[in-house]
């Protein structure tokens, strides 16, 4: 009897399949490499943020001049802040092209409290992804 040589068709579907499972793994953690990337960078816009918020209240005793929006970019802020502290720069965010959320989060303002907080979001850059906790700043 003569012996074929050659892969089955068999095992080159075994092969196919395992290169197909590995694959799916790599494009996962790929993935979640991304998300760890945006919202890393969206925590450090916030303390640049932060950071010239403090040397706006460090030059005038008040963050008045940030502004009385109840909302606005961190985009906007860093615009608002850099015309009085000097140039606020900001790292480029995946969320850039979301208007509300462009720089990587928002900053509130609470007209009854006078309270200013400054919010990072996550890899979603959408209101259902705002960061909390030790994520959030607070500026009163």
């Amino acid at each position: 009897m003569k012996k074929k040589k050659g892969f089955t068709l068999i095992e080159l579907v075994v092969v196919m399949a395992i290169i197909a499972v590995l694959a799916l793994l790599v494009v996962g953690a790929i993935i979640a490499a991304r998300r760890t990337a945006t919202a890393t960078t969206n925590r450090g816009n916030a303390k640049t943020i932060q950071t010239a918020a403090e040397a706006l209240y460090a030059k005038n005793k008040s963050y008045s001049e940030l502004g009385t929006a109840t909302s606005q970019s961190f985009t906007t802020a860093a615009s608002t802040l850099g015309g009085v502290v000097g140039t606020v720069t900001l790292a480029p965010s995946a969320c850039d092209s979301v208007t509300a959320y462009a720089g990587g989060g928002r900053v509130t303002y609470n007209a009854t409290t006078g309270v200013y907080t400054i919010i990072p979001v996550d890899h979603n850059c959408a209101a259902s992804g705002e960061m909390t906790g030790g994520d959030v700043v607070t500026l009163q």
